[in-house]
């Protein structure tokens, strides 16, 4: 394994812009990846959406903003045409200045403003299904006791052209991480919450059925990806959890077999020896066969089938950053955070 660690695989640098770091960390990432109009710039007081084209050949165009309250997050529909909002109170739809339809739902505790019995912070970015027919969000539901102020964190499947909700699943107590991910299909979504008592556990969702089937995955390990609608890959972390053994790194997939959980492929961290010893941050599937992994502030290509390492990533410098944002013709993006708050957009792809 170390002669291929050790590879260097060229690469081609096919543009840079400088940016807000905002469209290429966080939701901005998985948007990259959907959309093939606009990417959405999540702004202190605004949402802006740029033209995706106008970007990668460096020249950001606006194309719509919207005001943002405190807090809020969005997403757009992979045409550009309506923005999601997901706000303290209610997930709204939104095209230009006009309201679509609005879910109203109990109140999040804005980041920040907290009060008797509300949560720390509003739920996740929503998540848009890559047709662009359905959203997954998450909202606040109140406790039916007039005595309890407990909020509760409830998950919902929306219809973005009416707002009709498809289907809800009660999740418990809000999470300040969440991760959710949608196969290419659209019938098949994954909801990763880490909890601090017992790390990271996922609702898989397949819509195939009717009623659509739910089942609970606990096994320590944020889903980054659908390579498959039933082949998950996954990243897990040394969280050093009370009560439990857990000093380990590794990248894994996994199948899904009806109830079963079989574990096909692990790339243990601490097996790739030196310079690899950082806290894995993205591990995400780049085109069809391969797999891009940051263990620390390097990039590792691996092979999608049994994540076998093939090398590391020849990056002319060291400015690159360990965020990726794949993009769906086998490209990625990465992000070089400079002083000023700016930050460097480039665009590569193998040599």
């Amino acid at each position: 394994m170390r002669d291929e660690l050790d590879r260097p695989l060229p690469v081609e640098l096919l543009g840079s812009i400088d940016t807000h770091p905002q469209l290429v960390l966080g939701s901005a990432a998985e948007q990259w990846s959907r959309s093939t109009t606009c990417v959405l710039a999540t702004l202190d007081g605004e949402f802006v959406a740029f033209d995706r084209a106008s970007l990668l050949a460096g020249k950001p165009t606006p194309v719509d903003r919207w005001p943002r309250e405190p807090g809020a997050m969005a997403a757009l529909t992979p045409t550009g045409t309506t923005l999601i909002v997901a706000g303290a109170e209610s997930i709204r739809a939104m095209s230009g200045d006009r309201i679509l339809w609005e879910h109203r739902h109990a109140r999040w505790a804005v980041q920040g403003v907290r009060g008797p019995g509300l949560s720390p912070a509003l739920g996740a970015p929503p998540a848009v299904s890559p047709d662009g027919t359905q959203v997954s969000v998450l909202v606040a539901g109140a406790s039916t006791r007039s005595d309890d102020r407990t909020v509760w964190s409830t998950w919902l499947l929306l219809d973005t052209v009416t707002g009709d909700v498809l289907a809800e699943h009660r999740l418990g107590f809000p999470t300040l991480e969440v991760t959710q991910r949608w196969h290419s299909d659209s019938r098949h979504l994954t909801v990763s919450r880490w909890i601090d008592w017992e790390s990271w556990v996922t609702l898989y969702v397949d819509l195939t059925e009717q009623p659509l089937r739910t089942r609970w995955i606990r096994n320590m390990r944020e889903i980054t990806d659908l390579l498959t609608p039933t082949r998950l890959l996954s990243l897990r972390r040394a969280e050093y959890i009370a009560g439990t053994d857990d000093d380990r790194a590794d990248v894994g997939i996994h199948q899904l077999i009806g109830s079963q959980e079989c574990e096909l492929a692990r790339l243990d961290v601490l097996h790739l020896g030196g310079g690899f010893n950082e806290e894995p941050h993205d591990v995400r599937k780049l085109g069809v066969d391969h797999v891009l992994f940051s263990p620390g502030a390097c990039h590792l290509l691996l092979g999608a089938e049994h994540l076998r390492p093939l090398g590391r990533l020849d990056y002319p410098d060291d400015r690159v950053g360990p965020h990726i944002a794949p993009l769906p013709a086998g490209t990625w993006l990465t992000v070089d955070v400079n002083e000023g708050g700016m930050s460097r957009l480039r665009h590569w792809r193998l040599a």
